[in-house]
């Protein structure tokens, strides 16, 4: 039953727009389905890379940690290693870079009590992440993943007042159609692949959610300078989480079920990645003339509540329901839009 809900939902998604899209095949069987860069002649798929894997190491701050990258528990290295500084109320800043060493490993030292989140890609693993926390005193707490959704976590991931960037730009705006108004204002060169302001997704966060949702937008952000959506779903795919073969994907789980709960959370992600395309595109429309400032609000504002609906929602029957409020929203507003070139 959860494998059939996985495939629905994305079905659904791939229906939220009419514009440019890499499609694929979700359903367990068959042989149908379009491949996008999959495509072509006979023979099985590619096995999907091994989901990378992060230790960490270390004390506090002022102290080295090491973190060690593995896939399929054999150690990886030259995987490329980015540090990024998360503080409550200030917008991430890479603070360490670099690659692992043939065992690897790779080691930095944290100047600052605060949470950080490590991204590790490479060749040979699919990309991945994970959020810690940086005490004045004793540890660094491991927390969660985004390549697993077991684990409970109970450790504050939002340090208050630690420096780490600048603080974000627009938050201090009382309500959430100022603050888009705001944002939608940020120079784009600026914002190119930087989170600059505080999405509203996590604004009403704490601890360690409040670290995996700025770490999840902070290499989203990343893709959102490229023009057309094949190249953003794959920037996507690449930064984040490989759903080119969901099918795949959902076979390896097998009765799995903490498997499939991650990847269905993965699928989930996916989904707001791509309201947030949306949200993109309005703005976009706005830059070139075509929609007003004030209509680009609107909708953003309307993309922000139905994204806090969609996770809000309690079972994928109702998941799909915000879907296709989404897709009506979208719909409407490409009505406006060929009204006005029409009449133009």
């Amino acid at each position: 039953m959860k494998s059939m809900n996985l495939g629905i939902l994305l079905l659904f998604l791939f229906s939220l727009t009419s514009l440019t899209l890499i499609s694929f095949a979700v359903s367990g069987g068959g042989g149908g389905g379009s491949g996008g860069s999959n495509s072509g002649g006979g023979g099985p798929p590619s096995p999907p890379k091994p989901a990378a894997e992060i230790f960490l190491t270390g004390s506090c701050s002022g102290q080295p940690v090491a973190i060690s990258v593995s896939g399929d528990g054999a150690p990886v290295s030259g995987a490329s290693v980015e540090i990024t500084i998360l503080s409550q109320g200030r917008s991430p800043v890479v603070v360490a870079s670099g690659t692992t060493d043939s065992s690897g490993v790779f080691t930095f030292t944290p100047n600052t009590p605060a949470s950080y989140d490590a991204v590790v890609s490479g060749s040979s693993i699919q990309s991945a992440g994970k959020v810690f926390s940086v005490s004045d005193c004793s540890k660094i707490s491991d927390t969660k993943t985004r390549d697993s959704d077991g684990s409970t976590n109970n450790s504050n991931n939002s340090v208050n007042g630690t420096p780490g960037g600048t603080r974000f730009q627009c938050a201090d705006f009382q309500t959430m159609r100022e603050r888009i108004a705001c944002r939608i204002s940020i120079s784009e060169e600026e914002a190119k692949t930087n989170l600059l302001f505080l999405p509203e997704e996590c604004r009403t966060l704490n601890g360690s959610a409040y670290g995996q949702c700025i770490a999840t937008y902070s290499v989203i952000q990343r893709c959102r300078h490229l023009s057309l959506d094949k190249d953003r779903d794959r920037c996507f795919f690449t930064q984040m989480y490989d759903l080119t073969n969901l099918s795949s994907l959902r076979s390896a789980c097998g009765d799995n079920s903490t498997c499939v709960d991650d990847l269905r959370a993965k699928v989930f992600t996916y989904v707001k990645f791509r309201i947030y395309n949306l949200e993109e595109k309005s703005e976009e429309l706005w830059e070139k003339g075509i929609l007003t400032k004030d209509e680009t609000v609107s909708f953003i504002e309307k993309m922000e509540i139905k994204k806090q609906k969609f996770n809000n929602a309690t079972s994928v029957d109702d998941k799909k329901a915000v879907i296709k409020e989404i897709q009506k929203d979208w719909q409407s507003l490409k009505g406006t839009i060929l009204i006005r070139v029409l009449g133009e």
